[in-house]
């Protein structure tokens, strides 16, 4: 009977060691609760087609147990899809000597959808001895404050500007002067120009230049050959 006693009494010591290890995740959940933890940007931001935020928890000196591994798995969740699990946050409770007030920082992050625009960022504790991991006392899902709540979508109203390429269209509208000589024959001591030099090709010619170089500043006229028997 005695030999009985002793034997209950060990599993019972034994389990109630086993409780008060992983009764330390409540205090871990706690203090994420109460203001040492920080998830960037919050609200969360769409960019492209995708959600990245970094979040980070401190866990005060003293909650950590040696041989206890911690887990803080981070979801997130809408009211009509199911929580998203994004990964996990670990603490080894070996490491108190190192830093017996531990922060760990950690990305995430995800595909954006329209269902995921009202939600938020949730977390689930997970406590356990190293040597026995399928033994394992875990929380409830909770919120920290209204931290990562909500997907800004801004960046879908903002058009990226495009630069505008000008290629070189080969038009030259600028006026040109490109001087010409036509020659008609008069009648000595005449001025006026023959009817047959005003219906030759030459007065066509001249035609077809003042048309085809609009606006025609002037047309010079100057007389050659004999001029002494011009002005006689």
């Amino acid at each position: 009977m005695n030999m009985y006693k002793r034997a209950l009494s060990a599993i019972l010591l034994t389990s109630l060691l086993a409780l008060a290890s992983c009764d330390s995740l409540t205090p871990l959940i706690e203090s994420a609760k109460n203001g040492q933890s920080t998830i960037k940007p919050s609200p969360l931001e769409l960019h492209g087609d995708s959600v990245a935020f970094v979040a980070s928890v401190q866990v005060p000196e003293g909650v950590l147990k040696p041989k206890v591994m911690y887990e803080l798995e981070v979801y997130y969740d809408t009211e009509t899809t199911d929580p998203m699990m994004l990964g996990k946050m670990e603490y080894d409770g070996d490491q108190l000597a190192e830093n017996p007030s531990p922060t760990v920082e950690k990305y995430f992050g995800f595909i954006y959808e329209d269902q995921y625009k009202e939600g938020q960022v949730q977390f689930k504790g997970r406590a356990y001895k190293k040597t026995k991991p399928d033994k394992f006392k875990e929380s409830e899902f909770y919120t920290i404050d209204n931290l990562g709540k909500g997907v800004i979508t801004t960046s879908r109203l903002v058009q990226a500007p495009y630069a505008a390429n000008y290629v070189p269209h080969g038009y030259d509208n600028s006026e040109k002067y490109v001087p010409q000589n036509i020659d008609f024959y008069f009648l000595q001591g005449r001025s006026n120009l023959r009817y047959s030099e005003r219906r030759s090709d030459r007065a066509d010619e001249l035609d077809s230049y003042v048309e085809q170089n609009l606006p025609t500043r002037r047309v010079n006229i100057s007389g050659g050959g004999n001029l002494s028997s011009l002005f006689q």
